[in-house]
């Protein structure tokens, strides 16, 4: 079986790579697994609570000075809050013996009893536990667009190194042709010259030209290097260890791949849909709408409606008992409430001005992206006239000199113009495939990251 640094590499499996095990995207992950934590936490104030206790008592009674009394008090209570911020319980409770006020007497096997605190004003649905928890709830998908954010901008720069390696690749092969027509023509002008068909300062001609484009491919291949390192950079398993991409394989024909047809105003819609960073601000103004809503909550005066029927059993038991009530207070200053309400809109006009901001950018961005692929694509049809042309010159010139109405001076520099032609063209190429990388990202398309 080959390794992943011997195996045909694409970009979609470069981006596997850093979507997989890339260590600063999985610590962002991380991120992410504390906010669903957080979101667990706060979910907790909505959790069933079991309470008991039980008491006995040894006292002298103000009824009946100077003479002990004792009573013994027991309570088994469950207590859950509801996120419309109404509070049941559900429970039962025993006293015996001489009880004290204010405490009841009840019947011998006890009074069971349900209840609820209503609240009809303050802290109904707007409570801060409900809406601790709704906030806590948008941390996730913020924080998800954070992932999305440092996973689009790795995806760019790694199919970025991806897309300098094909070029440095294919700039190696043409380096190599290069190389070995020289080499081949080196041993025909020795043949030449032996025969006296051509003069011996021909083959030193030949000689020089082998050693100047040998250089050329030295170059080119240190250049491969360079590429293959850079990409290292973003190729990790996912147990921590990097991947080797020394001698990594790769399809140069794969910079014959060429963008379809772009709407630019669809382009930019999707760009103000899905960027994450976008995305995240329209979450952080739901986020500070919900604190507005609680800050508005707190000028409302408490008003909670209380009730809680029971029934006691046993003997000197009652049957039926019941507990009612209502609460009303009301704050006779707003500062506290005022202070919030006027501190969370400041935040949500902040976040409005922060949104416009971003939005423009990334328009901006998307524009430049456009702009860019429209170019390089024409510039690739002009650099491939360039080859066709340089390529149709340097036959030409291959036929005079057999004709003997050329020198080998002005073959090699054919065949050198040619060469660098081919390499411009591939370079362009690299840059179109860079410039489609972009209005991915910019779109947040990159990987198909959703």
């Amino acid at each position: 079986m080959l390794n992943p640094s011997q195996a045909n590499l694409n970009l979609d499996a470069v981006l596997r790579d850093v979507d997989r095990a890339f260590p600063k995207l999985m610590a962002t992950r991380l991120e992410a697994a504390v906010a669903r934590a957080k979101s667990q936490e706060k979910r907790g104030a909505f959790d069933p609570v079991l309470s008991f206790d039980t008491e006995f008592l040894r006292y002298n009674s103000s009824s009946d000075p100077g003479k002990a009394k004792t009573t013994s008090m027991s309570d088994a209570v469950v207590e859950v809050l509801d996120r419309s911020g109404v509070k049941f319980s559900v429970g039962g409770r025993l006293n015996r013996g001489a009880v004290k006020s204010p405490a009841s007497f009840t019947g011998s096997s006890g009074e069971y009893f349900v209840s609820a605190k209503i609240p009809l004003l303050r802290d109904r649905i707007n409570n801060a536990k409900t809406v601790a928890e709704q906030q806590a709830l948008l941390g996730e998908p913020i924080a998800d667009q954070f992932i999305r954010e440092a996973q689009l901008g790795l995806f760019e720069k790694a199919g970025a190194a991806y897309w300098e390696l094909v070029g440095a690749k294919a700039k190696l092969d043409v380096a190599a042709r290069l190389l070995k027509v020289a080499t081949d023509r080196a041993e025909y002008i020795r043949e030449r010259i032996a025969k006296g068909a051509n003069p011996p300062i021909d083959q030193q001609e030949a000689n020089a030209e082998v050693a100047r484009r040998q250089g050329g491919l030295d170059k080119a291949e240190r250049d491969v290097q360079k590429a293959e390192i850079k990409l290292g950079l973003y190729r990790w398993r996912e147990d921590g260890s990097t991947i080797d991409v020394s001698r990594t394989q790769v399809n140069v024909s794969d910079l014959e791949g060429r963008s379809a047809v772009v709407d630019a105003k669809k382009a930019r819609d999707t760009a103000t849909q899905d960027r994450p960073e976008l995305l995240a601000l329209r979450l952080s103004q739901q986020v500070l709408g919900l604190e507005l809503g609680l800050a508005q909550n707190d000028r409302k005066p408490g008003l909670d409606l209380v009730i809680g029927p029971g029934l006691d059993l046993g003997a000197d038991s009652i049957g039926n008992t019941m507990k009612a009530g209502v609460f009303y207070t009301i704050p006779l200053r707003q500062n506290s409430a005022d202070g919030r309400i006027n501190a969370t809109k400041s935040k949500l006009q902040k976040l409005d001005l922060e949104y416009k901001q971003l939005e423009r950018a990334v328009q901006i961005e998307v524009n430049d992206a456009l702009s860019a692929l429209a170019q390089t694509e024409k510039r690739v049809g002009a650099a491939v006239e360039e080859v066709a042309a340089n390529l149709a010159v340097e036959e030409g010139e291959k036929i005079k000199f057999l004709e003997g109405a050329s020198t080998l001076f002005l073959v090699n520099q054919r065949e050198r113009a040619r060469a660098e032609s081919e390499s411009r063209l591939i370079e362009v190429k690299v840059e179109l495939q860079l410039a489609r990388l972009a209005l991915l990202a910019s779109t947040a398309q990159l990987g198909g990251a959703k």
